[in-house]
């Protein structure tokens, strides 16, 4: 009789340890994710040292504002608090049939939302902005594919791959 009584007690005791381990492992990990994700976002652990990739292709939109199609993919995000100095990236590659390619880095949280860098490609090509953060505050990087700033059709068509980081 005590000897299933002692049985009974190691078996509740193992339970509870096994309980204990996995809640505690189980918001480790939270933890950990909670972390990893507010450093990807503030900057201080991007992958490598790119914060996000994507890519798309736009067009054609008529005349009447109706869009034909947006279809795509992205990795990372593209809202980060960024310090004052630190140099950052938007790297490029695009392929216009007909409009324009905006990339651009913009602050946010002010009235405007004033820009740091813009760049707008009425021709396919690849290419790479770098630039010095003015202040410290959110920032936000850009792009899309619109209408040419001479266009008389209101159309545009473009493929195009974008990528942001730190300059290492």
């Amino acid at each position: 009789m005590i000897h299933k009584l002692r049985e009974a007690r190691e078996r509740d005791e193992n339970r509870r340890k096994w309980f204990v381990w996995s809640v505690v492992g189980g918001f480790g990990l939270i933890v950990a994710l909670v972390f990893w994700i507010l450093g990807m976002y503030t900057g201080f652990w991007p992958i490598g040292n790119r914060f996000a990739y994507e890519q798309w292709s736009d067009g054609p939109e008529n005349l009447h504002g109706v869009s034909g199609w947006h279809t795509g993919h992205n990795l990372g995000f593209n809202t980060f608090y960024l310090f004052k100095g630190q140099r950052v990236y938007i790297a490029y590659d695009a392929t216009i049939y007909s409009g324009a390619f905006v990339v651009r880095i913009y602050q946010l949280a002010k009235p405007g939302l004033p820009e740091v860098t813009s760049r707008r490609l009425i021709k396919s090509g690849a290419g790479r902005i770098e630039v010095a953060i003015p202040e410290d505050g959110i920032y936000a990087f850009g792009h899309y594919a619109g209408i040419a700033p001479a266009s008389r059709s209101g159309a545009y068509e473009a493929n195009y791959a974008v990528s942001w980081g730190i300059v290492p």
